[in-house]
């Protein structure tokens, strides 16, 4: 299991600039360190942020990786409003 809980996802217009660049280095190392099944935990953005939430999930999807993404729309009341958590599951296997 992976949390990170150090950057939520930039709100620009583009997958450009450090933020971004940082973003994906920590997503980069996680993904080359987290076994098969792992669990990835990471926090996205207020709820109406779609634009950025929209790139991080194409981000997501641009990942050598397979995996089985949930995103969970959750009132946090510390930032008095909806924040979206993504969890991936790293090359789940199948329990057919």
């Amino acid at each position: 299991v992976i949390i990170n809980d150090l950057t939520a996802i930039p709100v620009t217009a583009t997958m450009q600039g450090g933020e971004w660049d940082f973003l994906r280095l920590i997503l980069d190392l996680s993904m080359a360190v987290l076994k098969d099944d792992g669990w990835y935990s990471t926090q996205g953005n207020g709820y109406n942020n779609k634009m950025a939430l929209g790139l991080y999930e194409d981000l997501l999807e641009s990942l050598p990786h397979k995996f089985q993404m949930t995103k969970n729309p959750v009132s946090v009341p510390s930032y008095q409003e909806k924040w979206v958590f993504y969890t991936l599951c790293k090359n789940p296997s199948k329990t057919d």
